[in-house]
């Protein structure tokens, strides 16, 4: 019987590290300020003050940044860099290129007004030093036809969440039927 037990406390210890480390694994993924996502090696998120005074990275290719505009989180991430241009994927686009020097006005939350300002100043290497600034400027009536309506990809993050919180919860029910079928058996054979 004292064996039996030992095992018991065994699973019952192995459980509770396990969850305990699931836990902390998906709390630091989704707080702080670097918020992690499978697809980015980094995000650093832009603190409502530094957006409107305009914030200054050198972000490292599948780096990106975060800010809120009315609420929402949006993100501008590097793909690539190139010697005279960088590939940046933002929430509302798959892919925005830049030259050293050039400049984007986004419109992340199809209000009519621009929000955000992207500045590509330089390119060195596998980096490229961009400003992000908050602006609020009317889009003229000949780009807003011009602009693609798209799902923001806070909603797909939002999605990505919820299927990994799923599949947390589905793996812990599994490992504790695991352990109630253990613990039977365990006294089944006395």
């Amino acid at each position: 019987m004292g064996e039996e037990n030992s095992h018991i406390n065994s699973f019952i210890l192995a459980f509770i590290i396990i969850l305990l480390f699931l836990i902390a694994f998906f709390s630091f993924k989704i707080s702080g300020n670097i918020i992690s996502n499978e697809r980015w090696k980094f995000t650093q998120k832009i603190t409502t003050e530094n957006f409107a005074a305009g914030y200054e990275k050198v972000l490292d290719v599948d780096g990106r940044v975060s800010f809120d505009v009315d609420g929402e989180t949006y993100f501008i991430g590097l793909r690539e860099v190139n010697r005279t241009f960088a590939s940046f994927e933002t929430s509302i686009e798959k892919e925005l290129i830049l030259n050293a020097g050039e400049s984007k006005k986004i419109n992340f939350n199809s209000d009519g007004f621009y929000d955000t300002e992207l500045i590509l100043d330089y390119i060195g290497g596998n980096k490229a030093n961009i400003r992000v600034i908050k602006v609020s400027e009317q889009i003229s009536d000949n780009e807003l036809v011009n602009e693609v309506e798209s799902e923001p990809k806070t909603e797909q993050e939002k999605k990505s969440f919820d299927k990994n919180f799923w599949i947390l919860l589905v793996l812990i029910i599994l490992f504790v039927l695991f352990m109630k079928f253990y613990i039977k058996r365990s006294f089944n054979r006395k």
